[in-house]
């Protein structure tokens, strides 16, 4: 499925799967590579991006 995205200011566009998580798709699909992945169990917060400007968890976030 194709999903929009705005991110500092541009909008961009990357298919993504039903499945896949938000975290995978910032780093591998759009190269921002600054959430980390850690400990995948919403624990240690690495993995944080603004979404709406509301923190969110993006190794437990769906792109779609």
């Amino acid at each position: 499925m194709r999903v929009e995205v705005r991110l500092n200011g541009a909008t961009r566009a990357v298919e993504v799967e039903p499945q896949e998580l938000l975290l995978d798709v910032l780093r591998e699909r759009l190269g921002l590579t600054g959430a980390k992945r850690s400990c995948d169990v919403q624990v240690c917060g690495t993995c944080t991006v603004l979404v709406d400007g509301v923190p969110q968890l993006s190794c437990l976030t769906l792109a779609s």
